[in-house]
Order: C-alpha cells, then sequence, then structure tokens
C-alpha cells in the first residue's frame, strides 16, 4: 500500500507545483530568505519550468550547475523507484565509487559559493 501512495504521491505534487507556479504562486528558498545567498538550488523550478516552456537558454541562466545534473538525477530517481517497484536489485548505487559522490557534493557546494560572489555573479539566477 505504501508503493501505491508513493507512486501517486510524487507525481500528483510535482503536478500541483507546476500548476501553482503558472498561477504565480511561487515557494521561496528558505535558505535565501534566511541569508539573503542563493543556495546551489536557488532557480531551480523557474528553470524547470522555463524548460517546459522550450526556453532552455533562460533555464541555464536560472540554474546552470542543475540543469547539467538534472537528467543524472532523474535517471537514477526512476531507477530506484523501479527497483522499490518491482522488487529488483540494485546494481548501479552499489557500483557508484564514494569518490563520484564526494566529488559531486564539492562540485555543488563549490557553486553554491561561487555564485554568491561578484567575480562569478553570472552564475546567480536571473530574475
Amino acid at each position: 500500500m505504501k508503493k501505491v501512495i508513493s507512486i501517486i504521491f510524487f507525481p500528483s505534487v510535482s503536478i500541483l507545483y507546476y500548476y501553482l507556479y503558472q498561477e504565480g504562486i511561487r515557494i521561496p528558498c528558505l535558505f535565501y530568505v534566511v541569508t539573503g545567498y542563493y543556495c546551489p538550488g536557488c532557480g531551480m523550478g523557474r528553470a524547470v519550468n522555463a524548460l517546459f516552456n522550450g526556453q532552455l537558454y533562460q533555464a541555464f541562466q536560472y540554474n546552470v550547475l542543475g540543469l547539467l545534473l538534472l537528467p543524472f538525477i532523474l535517471f537514477y530517481l526512476q531507477y530506484q523507484l523501479l527497483c522499490w517497484g518491482f522488487q529488483w536489485e540494485d546494481h548501479i548505487t552499489k557500483h557508484i565509487s564514494k569518490h563520484i559522490t564526494y566529488f559531486l557534493i564539492g562540485v555543488t557546494l563549490v557553486f553554491g559559493v561561487m555564485r554568491n560572489l561578484d567575480t562569478f555573479s553570472w552564475l546567480a539566477p536571473i530574475g
């Protein structure tokens, strides 16, 4: 029963978020509201919305790192959902090196710092 609820819940929340975004209702970044600095994920909602509207350049202006990693993240999440739903053995996670995980965390943290520096202001989400 938990699997059915999860399979229905996540797409439903995504559709609701997209509908609210189209209506002009935005969910602010809590990190930005509290600190005034952009987090590595700031601009991803706008970037995905721009992608849905076919505005690739605009999407990259909102969050370039997120869009570069998005296909890999979506593939991994879909794979995990299938493994979980069909009780398959997870072959990918076993083969992901901890070094790759640490590297991606490091790149994300460096990106989060760089986009708040004046020198790299072009990495900050526009608008």
